[in-house]
């Protein structure tokens, strides 16, 4: 963009967008300074015109869109591009991240050297925010919060691919609830959720970083251990059961506690698929299932602590 010789004209007409414009607008120095910003971009910001001053663009750019950003500047400065867009994030008063797509040109004067930025900045953080709920209900067991099957069976794909190419060692768990059954017909639906969430709690917070856990449906978990032999995975096993056995679930003036069957399945060469994994631990975890759990759902039964 060339600023004209006769700018008045122009300048008004640009004065009038500017101002009125319903999203953010700036002028920014070649050095990353807010030259002008409008109303909507000091709202999208939460700072006056005269706090934006002091900074520089750099300053409110969040970490790590930065590079990003400062490769698209170079680019445009050397005259590889004419402008740019990109999706960003800027941190804004009280940290709050802002979600926004950015377009920038680039004014020069009549003999070609740049002058300054024009910015345009739509908040897109609503957007951004709905993308990541539909990606959770997606992927996540809305009533646990952790994985679902789909998501879980994805990542069991990946470490099945894994171990055939490269001999890496997995476990895979399949727990299920000794006859969870009784506790909704017994308590109600809103109690057997409550054991759902409260073991599926107790599940995640004993794993790595670097495992996995799902609910694949009902009263059933699998949990993916990479980069774990047999004899590791069972001792995961062993101690996730004793773990949801103590764990006190609380409902109304009960305090239930709960026993998981676990079968233990390795993932290695002879794997055929996600299919025969899950039917391995599944058969595994039957035959874990000892006969003493078969009426013992609600290990305890009395009132809770107060």
């Amino acid at each position: 963009m060339r600023v004209p010789a006769d700018t008045s004209s122009a300048e008004r007409l640009f004065e009038t967008a500017f101002s009125g414009a319903p999203t953010g607008m700036a002028l920014v120095g070649l050095d990353g300074s807010w030259l002008r910003v409008n109303g909507a971009l000091c709202r999208m910001l939460g700072m006056s015109e005269p706090q934006l001053r002091l900074r520089t663009f750099q300053e409110l750019t969040h970490p790590d869109d930065l590079d990003a950003d400062l490769d698209h500047v170079d680019a445009l400065l050397a005259g590889r591009s004419n402008g740019y867009t990109m999706e960003k994030r800027y941190v804004a008063a009280g940290g709050e991240v802002v979600f926004a797509l950015l377009s920038v040109s680039l004014v020069r004067d009549d003999d070609g050297r740049p002058l300054h930025f024009v910015s345009h900045v739509v908040d897109i953080t609503e957007r951004k925010r709905m993308e990541e709920h539909l990606r959770l209900l997606a992927t996540h067991d809305a009533l646990t919060g952790i994985w679902n099957r789909r998501r879980f069976e994805e990542e069991l794909a990946r470490q099945l691919a894994r171990s055939l190419r490269h001999d890496e060692s997995a476990v895979l768990l399949a727990i299920d609830l000794d006859n969870f059954k009784p506790i909704n017909d017994d308590l109600g639906h809103e109690a057997g959720d409550q054991v759902l969430r409260a073991v599926a709690r107790t599940i995640a917070l004993r794993l790595r970083g670097t495992d996995c856990v799902a609910r694949l449906g009902g009263d059933e978990f699998a949990v993916l251990l990479p980069n774990t032999d047999v004899a590791s995975g069972q001792a995961v096993a062993d101690e996730l059961t004793a773990l949801i056995a103590l764990a006190p679930i609380v409902i109304g003036d009960r305090q239930l506690s709960v026993r998981a069957s676990i079968g233990v399945a390795p993932i290695d060469r002879t794997c055929t698929s996600v299919t025969d994994i899950l039917a391995r631990a599944d058969r595994a975890m039957y035959e874990a299932k000892p006969e003493r759990h078969a009426s013992a759902v609600l290990a305890k039964s009395y009132p809770a602590a107060r």
